[in-house]
């Protein structure tokens, strides 16, 4: 009984923590380029994207420090370089640098 008391004051915590920062959705889709609604591409079908992106910030001159997606993400979600994280080479397993194990 402790236990689940424990954790659901830990939980709320974490609700009254979080309610101060910023509302952040991250939506990544790779390989589709600027071929979106929202992005002034008139045969795209995308009305639930281009309601989103009315409401939200778009990138419109964003440039990529890789020249494929995987090593790309991994540099936008761990913030090193694909040479540093091991991604540059696409592999599944690699031996990541201590600070992210």
């Amino acid at each position: 009984m402790i236990r689940i008391f424990s954790a659901l004051l830990a939980f709320s915590a974490f609700g009254l923590y979080a309610a101060d920062k910023p509302n952040i959705l991250w939506i990544s889709s790779e390989d589709n380029g600027p071929h979106l609604g929202c992005y002034g591409d008139e045969y795209a079908t995308t009305p639930n994207l281009d309601a989103l992106a009315k409401r939200s910030l778009r990138f419109t001159r964003a440039s990529s420090n890789a020249p494929v997606c995987a090593p790309a993400r991994t540099t936008i979600i761990g913030g090193i370089y694909p040479p540093s994280s091991g991604a540059e080479h696409m592999r599944s397993q690699v031996n990541l640098p201590d600070g992210f194990k």
